[in-house]
């Protein structure tokens, strides 16, 4: 039995997902996807482990809700979706990251 998938590794596979809406589902993107989780040092997913992930992302995306779909997924969902869908809340935060950080830094988040 695979270890349960950690927030971090849910919020990268959540923003992914919603970067790539409705072409995440190729072989290249996939692949893509678990190399973005092994350079996060998340070596131990496979493959069908993270296209399993995806698709249920996909179906919370879609407004479908299914058992998978654990309290963890739902938030994670929940909060990169108000991020990535308010314009407004992505210009607080990288309000408050220029007031922490130089300029340098706020590009690089950007």
């Amino acid at each position: 039995m695979s270890r349960r998938w950690t927030q971090k590794e849910d919020y990268i596979v959540c923003k992914f997902c919603f970067e790539n809406r409705g072409a995440f589902f190729i072989n290249a993107a996939m692949e893509a996807l678990t190399h973005l989780l092994t350079e996060a040092g998340f070596s131990d997913r496979t493959k069908v482990a993270v296209t399993a992930r995806a698709r249920d992302y996909a179906l919370l995306m879609e407004g479908q809700s299914h058992h998978r779909a654990n309290e963890q997924m739902q938030e994670t969902y929940r909060n990169y979706r108000e991020i990535f869908e308010n314009p407004e809340f992505r210009n607080r935060i990288k309000s408050c990251i220029r007031e922490l950080y130089n300029p340098t830094a706020v590009e690089t988040a950007e």
